[in-house]
């Protein structure tokens, strides 16, 4: 299924752009859409270290409720 090994494609002058391209012009120092997803996801995180939702032993819980994700190996793949 190997053959012979593909010859390296030579880079020219003509393949390239004859000027130059400010990829940066255009972006923000604040960029308000990226710092709104990190705002929410900050948030939640805080939610779920109140309400204690990532705790993974079944005894770290105050009210006795599980945390969140898989409530254990049967139930968490699919078995019952």
């Amino acid at each position: 299924m190997a053959g012979a090994p593909e010859t390296p494609l030579r880079i020219t002058p003509d393949m390239l752009l004859s000027r130059r391209i400010d990829f940066e012009r255009r972006m923000r120092r604040f960029p308000p859409v990226t710092v709104a997803i990190l705002a929410l996801l900050v948030l939640i995180f805080v939610v779920e270290l109140r309400v204690r939702a990532l705790a993974s032993r079944r005894g770290d819980r105050r009210d006795g409720r599980p945390g969140a994700g898989a409530r254990g190996r049967q139930r968490g793949t699919g078995g019952s």
